[in-house]
């Protein structure tokens, strides 16, 4: 072999490693974010021009109809793509080795050996001579049966593919997605290939998993009535109506006591177990379940997690007196699930998207509020990154307006001033009562530290004792 040989090799090898990493990136884990990829690429030219052709049909329904064949289209000629990348690096590689093949004097007949080995054909027309050469054959050969083992098990997870399509931000990457998965989903079902994914996911306890639920069980908002001006007899004043006296707190003691549940996004979890320890310390106090902090969730994407269900679920079996929310995180997108026939929310912090993530916000509130609970929730901080905190002020205002229609039932926590520094804006560290700094804010600028979590607690617990009695069984326990 002379230098030029060992080149052609090296480049072949680089092609079948780039390739096939690809293949099993985009099937097993159905990642395409790396910056050379055959798949993100294809799809992104395709995608391009199929949607451009598409969108200058008029009729709606006709230009659905004109997208679905997208999604199997693309998807045989991405699996045509990779074999053709596959087949041609091989054909380098036995290209270069052609001094010790008998039978290729050539690129051509390189990829010819190289495709009816890849499809395990073998005519026998080309025969390898040396030891190395037959086990890069058996390789190749290997090789192109894991690729057709690695489409069928596309199907047999294609279920699993689709909610993962579906979960995806908002963007080209999701529709491409969508319209590719939506099909295989289909084809599996029909031929019964998704049966044994249904069987394991009912052995682990986890029947249902692939289903993507959007239902929120929250009734459409409707616009209020304007209130009626009040109607006054000409020469008469209206009797004032007496202020009715405030009602008592509802008490607890050691005997029976306040039962504190904590769920939310990532941002509940620091705030929720300093929750957890001072509730533990109070003998009126007792924290029910964990701290059901889920990461990357939301009240946007009922898709990604179903919060609506998870809490009336939670409510009804845990019967809390007392529900601390956090929620906000990552809802601060435009793009949402579940939104009733006919919605649409428009940009980000819009009118509409105010007022869908407002009754959104409120069901959640009236959820907890129909089980016999208060609800605190906890709103966002400010952040390090300022565009963030624009947006979680939005998000804060919905928050908080709701929990102001409920006086009695909900409260607002505001987190946004309590953690502004000197100049009102984001700081890492706050002075304790004795003025030493101690660092509140994690370093990624946006999660608490134990310290931040511990006056967010001091603040519930205040707004709990606002609310209820948690003091007199001393008292009483005295007399």
């Amino acid at each position: 072999m002379n230098a030029v040989d060992v080149l052609v090799c090296v480049l072949g090898v680089v092609i079948i490693v780039a390739t096939f990493r690809d293949l099993i990136a985009t099937v097993i884990t159905t990642q395409r974010d790396r910056r050379w990829s055959v798949a993100r690429r294809f799809y992104r030219v395709t995608w391009r021009w199929y949607s451009s052709w598409a969108r200058r049909i008029h009729d709606l329904d006709a230009r659905e109809r004109a997208l679905v064949p997208y999604g199997p289209v693309s998807f045989v000629g991405l699996l045509a793509v990779w074999v053709a990348c596959l087949v041609f690096g091989w054909g380098l590689v036995w290209w270069g080795l052609q001094s010790r093949m008998d039978g290729i004097d050539d690129v051509v007949s390189g990829v010819y050996f190289s495709g009816v080995t890849f499809l395990t054909i073998g005519y026998g027309d080309i025969v390898a001579a040396g030891d190395l050469e037959r086990v890069l054959a058996v390789i190749e050969g290997l090789m192109g049966i894991l690729t057709t083992a690695l489409v069928i098990g596309l199907l047999l997870n294609a279920p699993g593919i689709h909610k993962s399509a579906y979960n995806k931000p908002a963007g080209w990457q999701r529709e491409v997605a969508l319209a590719l998965t939506g099909p295989l989903a289909g084809i599996s079902h029909a031929l019964l290939l998704d049966r044994p994914r249904e069987g394991v996911q009912a052995l682990v306890g986890r029947s249902g998993s692939d289903e993507i639920d959007t239902d929120l069980g929250l009734p459409v908002a409707a616009t209020a009535p304007k209130p009626r001006a009040a109607v006054t007899t000409s020469g008469t004043t209206p009797k004032p109506k007496p202020t009715p006296p405030h009602p008592r707190k509802p008490a607890f003691s050691p005997k029976k006591k306040l039962r504190i549940w904590i769920a939310g996004d990532s941002l509940v979890i620091t705030p929720g177990y300093a929750i957890v320890r001072a509730a533990g310390s109070s003998p009126a106090m007792e924290p029910v379940g964990t701290v059901d902090g889920r990461v990357a969730t939301g009240l946007t994407r009922p898709d990604v997690f179903n919060w609506f269900d998870e809490i009336r679920r939670q409510v009804k079996e845990l019967r809390p007196n007392v529900v601390v929310l956090a929620f906000g995180g990552n809802d601060d997108k435009a793009y949402m699930t579940g939104l009733p026939e006919g919605t649409s929310t428009g940009d980000f912090g819009s009118w509409a998207w105010r007022k869908e993530y407002g009754r959104r916000v409120g069901g959640v509130m009236d959820t907890i509020n129909r089980a016999g609970a208060f609800a605190i929730w906890i709103g966002l901080p400010q952040t390090r990154s300022p565009d963030q905190t624009r947006r979680f002020d939005v998000v804060n205002a919905v928050a908080e307006k709701q929990a102001r229609k409920r006086p009695g039932r909900a409260a607002y926590v505001d987190t946004y001033t309590t953690f502004a520094g000197d100049d009102g804006g984001f700081t890492q560290y706050l002075p304790d009562g004795s003025g030493r700094l101690e660092k509140v804010r994690a370093d990624d600028g946006v999660h608490f530290e134990r310290d931040g979590g511990d006056i967010i607690a001091r603040i519930v617990l205040k707004e709990l004792n606002k609310v209820f009695d948690l003091t007199s069984w001393r008292r009483q326990q005295k007399s």
